[in-house]
């Protein structure tokens, strides 16, 4: 299943060595509208909704990661020659180096970016993520008149303000890795100027995941997605790239790959890839 491809951050604060591109899959339908096992009363239980595969979603804040699923896969060619192989957690798996660009700073939505090239600043993602837990305080999901549940800004963003992340699964890149409609690729190991050369683990947000798996696709979208890091761990970010007012749906391009297989768009755009193709 074809897969959307991200790039890494590359405006105010470019990374040393850009990936061409870094890829993160993204495959996900545009929310499909779903048959609910509960009335939404609370955001929580937006959670409750069955996605496409009819697999209710558990709602959590960190990456889940298994050690036995990595003790059968090769160790990759670009895998830091430091780093033990099989990864016995995820620090270990998304390890950052020195060509990975600025740190995404202290903590979520403080906006507080350090070029400590050395992955000395201390920072931690455990801390990073402890201010995310509040997110529905700044975004709300609400059902969308064509394109299911979608995620709403409750304040304004700046262009260039980081939004999120996106968590769930951590899974080898395999050929019988996942294909759910729902899966994102980071890099991991040395970062490749060739595409065909990265590394990638698989995040699996099909079955347990956040906020942000419900962003819906659009063909001028608001945000996107890149791989940046905080501290010593990678990770996936969702980034505004314009200003966003209160009360907007976020929304992030999927890439043309997404819907090579006939899928079909309905941002409504004029200049819809869906249009286009017709």
């Amino acid at each position: 299943m074809a897969r959307k491809r991200v790039n890494p951050r590359s405006k105010d604060l470019p990374p040393a060595k850009r990936i061409q591109p870094a890829r993160a899959a993204r495959n996900r339908p545009q929310n499909p509208t779903s048959t609910p096992t509960l009335a939404p009363e609370k955001q929580d239980e937006f959670f409750h909704y069955t996605n496409s595969e009819d697999i209710i979603p558990r709602e959590i804040n960190n990456f889940i990661f298994n050690p036995a699923d990595w003790e059968d896969i090769t160790r990759p060619v670009g895998f830091l020659p430091k780093s033990k192989w099989p990864p016995q957690s995820a620090d270990v798996l998304l390890k950052a180096n020195k060509h990975d660009g600025p740190c995404v700073g202290r903590r979520c939505w403080e906006q507080d970016y350090c070029d400590d090239k050395k992955l000395t600043c201390g920072h931690t993602l455990e801390e990073w993520i402890q201010g995310t837990e509040g997110w529905k305080e700044l975004f709300e999901l609400r059902q969308t008149e064509n394109r299911g549940i979608g995620v709403f800004t409750k304040t304004a963003w700046g262009n260039g303000d980081i939004l999120g992340w996106m968590n769930g699964v951590l899974k080898p890149d395999t050929e019988d890795a996942p294909t759910n409609n729902y899966c994102l690729n980071v890099p991991i190991g040395r970062l490749e100027a060739k595409e065909d050369r990265q590394a990638y683990a698989i995040i699996d947000p099909l079955e347990q995941g956040n906020w942000v798996r419900f962003v819906n696709h659009d063909c001028k979208p608001l945000t996107k997605f890149g791989a940046m890091r905080v501290g010593k761990t990678r990770l996936v970010v969702i980034e505004a790239i314009k200003k966003i007012s209160p009360g907007v749906e976020l929304t992030v391009n999927y890439g043309n790959s997404y819907f090579a297989s006939g899928r079909t768009c309905l941002c409504g755009r004029e200049k819809c890839i869906s249009t286009r193709k017709s």
